[in-house]
């Protein structure tokens, strides 16, 4: 079932903060092929622009990073935070 699920996933996109206790652990341990895989994907929020663009976004309702974004083929967003 799992794997349905991954195979009908178009792309993801990372969301983090390079300040984040959370996201450095992440970083940690995330295989380097994965980080390749995702390195044209990576959004780093430190910013008060891009925070700010990302809080008014009606389909982001984002409250922990590191925050993947999932986008599906019907044009959806999931996430999967923290």
């Amino acid at each position: 079932m799992q794997a349905q699920a991954q195979q009908a996933v178009k792309a993801h996109t990372l969301l983090y903060s390079r300040f984040s206790p959370k996201c450095q652990h992440f970083f940690k341990y995330l295989p380097p092929e994965i980080m390749q895989s995702l390195k044209d994907r990576m959004i780093c929020i430190d910013h008060p622009t891009i925070r700010e663009m990302i809080a008014v976004h009606p389909s982001l309702q984002i409250t922990e990073q590191p925050c993947v974004l999932r986008h599906l083929p019907d044009g959806s967003i999931s996430l999967v935070e923290g």
